[in-house]
């Protein structure tokens, strides 16, 4: 049987140490998508996700709705709800919308610098919200994009709507300070994204409607070319 060269040897470590490497890092952080397209309870079509980024001791929470020149308000994202496993406190440390945009009744519309949008958050239940007070007043809900000169299609609830105008245009994201800080997207449970601006929500459980994807982080990806170009030079020393 022919024995492996000491320079062999020390190649393979290399690529074994990369891969616990690239391991690593993907387990430390990765993006975990939920996404919900279909139709709620009160009868709409809707399409959003919620994009969770761990950090240490950091989570970064994205909502997009993906919807394109709809119809109702009701088809706003407007909410989420998520545990997080062994969290021993959680705060909101910001928010913001890149972009709000206000339409009109003819379904034209104007956008603005977003800022803070103002959503409540509860610690108890760890969600998100944009509704506040005993009747559920809206409070920039986040509204879709235009389809080609505006949104046509939007009824009276969107176009001209003052309780409801300005929306947030298309997504909204949230920075948590958690702790304990060794938290990943394997403690992340029970995430429903809320639709509409009623006293009873049309929410979108992520257990019956929802899928998630895990994305890993760059510099996971970058590790794992760096094994790649390891395992194809050992090959050519070899040859």
């Amino acid at each position: 049987m022919k024995k492996c060269s000491r320079s062999a040897v020390r190649g393979l470590g290399l690529v074994a140490a990369l891969a616990a490497s690239v391991g690593f890092a993907s387990a430390s952080r990765a993006d975990i998508i939920y996404t919900f397209n279909g139709t709620t309870g009160g009868g709409n079509t809707v399409d959003a996700t919620a994009d969770f980024a761990f950090s240490p001791g950091v989570l970064t929470l994205t909502l997009t709705n993906l919807l394109v020149n709809q119809k109702d308000v009701g088809q706003n994202v407007s909410g989420l709800d998520f545990t997080l496993a062994g969290v021993t406190s959680i705060t909101l440390a910001s928010q913001n919308a890149p972009t709000n945009v206000t339409v009109a009744s003819d379904g034209s519309f104007a956008t603005s610098a977003g800022g803070n949008p103002g959503w409540g958050f509860s610690a108890t239940t760890i969600d998100v919200s944009a509704l506040s007070g005993a009747l559920h007043t809206p409070s920039r809900t986040i509204l879709g994009a235009p389809g080609g000169s505006g949104y046509t299609n939007a009824n009276s609830s969107i176009a001209g709507n003052g309780p409801h105008n300005p929306f947030i245009f298309e997504s909204a994201s949230f920075v948590f300070d958690f702790s304990p800080t060794s938290l990943t997207g394997a403690d992340l449970s029970g995430v429903q994204i809320n639709f509409g601006t009623g006293t009873d929500l049309n929410t979108a459980s992520c257990t019956s409607g929802c899928t998630s994807t895990s994305v890993p982080e760059p510099a996971s990806l970058a590790l794992f070319g760096v094994g790649l170009l390891g395992l194809g030079f050992m090959a050519r020393r070899r040859a």
